[in-house]
């Protein structure tokens, strides 16, 4: 199994260039958006509730989402996301460079964003299912995992450091033009096409949507487990930030070289992912994975401060969590036609941004009662219960992949 056999078809090199710098400039922003509202407010809680507000804004978004990256080419739809993007993190650096945003601002222009997110979301999945063939999915869906997690990684390294030396507007600019550049990539992408629902009424998607997923009641659980450990990597972003504050006593340089092992981690399960497969098989190489992140959060309960070993467990955590999402999306992409996977994409997108909004506001809480040690333990439980699920789902979905 060759890792990078995708990267020989210009179309996948073009996806993946462009959502590595993208993923490079949101590295930027997180971390240097984080540290300042902290460093603002002194509040978990409000850290907390940008992530919920960002998040919340995919219930509005995903209901639209599905239908449209089923309805249109998904190619014009991550185009169109990325601009919006572009034109909200474009604002608050423009505000950002006048003096300090208000926070009611800074709160409507990330939901902005996380509307944003949404749409993409929803079509470049769909959109990665198109330019690949089957037999390289497990592999492409590695290379797309790298993409997210070299570039949050190459964002975290630096931006600690950038946010102390340059502001927050900087970091805030960076992040908007990688949208551009990514936009620019994925227009230059020569593949078209013209998705089963074109021409199909609103209602009438919708419908066979929700046909498809009450159909296939594995596939549709089986979707909304695999985004679990993404809500724990959403949430750990608040509960990391406090715990390098509070309990290890260090700074946003810290912070950020937390950040960038845990992303260490998860890029390298990008290369091994497949090869977990080959060497244990699917179903095991899935449990297995969401064992070193679940002992992981659990050892942060304990409240570990050495600097090295924090390090070394943000790696760990990085690389089981990823390959996890790794070896799923490939399940996904073997199981779901692409005729209805913007619209199945968009209902596991929901579910997992209710859980994530739900968490994001109980770490907050938690954190400001008991601290972020307890914050991690919340994390914890919510590994086990996508543990417990997916044991509980995979019997019924490997029987569908046997069959299929």
């Amino acid at each position: 199994m060759n890792p990078l056999k995708p990267l020989r078809d210009r179309d996948f090199r073009l996806y993946f260039f462009g959502e590595l710098i993208s993923f490079t400039g949101s590295g930027f922003s997180l971390v240097a958006i984080n540290w300042y509202l902290l460093d603002r407010t002194g509040s978990t809680a409000l850290v907390a509730l940008l992530y919920a507000v960002a998040l919340g804004a995919g219930l509005v978004a995903f209901p639209l989402a599905g239908p449209l990256s089923d309805r249109y080419p998904r190619r014009q739809i991550v185009i169109l996301a990325d601009l919006l993007r572009f034109c909200s993190i474009g604002l608050l650096a423009l505000l950002a460079f006048a003096g300090d945003p208000p926070l009611p601002v800074i709160y409507v222009l990330m939901a902005i964003t996380g509307f944003g997110f949404s749409l993409f979301f929803s079509a470049i999945l769909a959109f990665l299912q198109e330019i690949v063939s089957a037999d390289d999915l497990v592999v492409a869906s590695g290379l797309s995992e790298i993409t997210a997690q070299f570039g949050n990684l190459t964002g975290a390294a630096l931006a600690g450091a950038f946010y102390v030396r340059y502001g927050l507007a900087w970091a805030l600019a960076v992040d908007a033009i990688s949208y551009i550049v990514s936009a620019l990539c994925l227009w230059l992408v020569r593949h078209r096409s013209l998705p089963a629902g074109a021409g199909m009424a609103w209602g009438e998607l919708v419908r066979e949507g929700i046909a498809y997923l009450s159909a296939h009641k594995p596939v549709a659980g089986f979707g909304m487990l695999a985004l679990l450990p993404g809500v724990a990597t959403v949430s750990l972003n608040v509960v990391a930030v406090a715990y390098v504050l509070d309990v290890m006593d260090q700074d946003a340089t810290v912070y950020g070289l937390t950040d960038m092992c845990y992303g260490v981690g998860a890029m390298v399960s990008g290369f091994l992912g497949g090869l977990l497969v080959v060497r244990f098989g699917r179903w095991s190489a899935l449990t297995a994975c969401l064992l070193l992140p679940l002992a992981v959060y659990l050892t942060f309960v304990l409240g570990p401060t050495g600097v090295p070993f924090v390090l070394v467990l943000s790696a760990l955590a990085g690389f089981g969590s990823s390959a996890f999402r790794v070896i799923a999306q490939s399940v996904l992409l073997a199981l779901v036609p692409s005729a209805v996977m913007g619209r199945a994409t968009a209902v596991f997108g929901l579910s997992s941004t209710l859980v994530q909004v739900a968490v994001a506001l109980m770490v907050g809480l938690v954190m400001e009662a008991w601290g972020a040690q307890a914050g991690f333990a919340v994390l914890a439980g919510v590994i086990g219960i996508c543990l417990a699920g997916v044991l509980t789902v995979v019997p019924g979905v490997r029987r569908l992949a046997e069959a299929a």
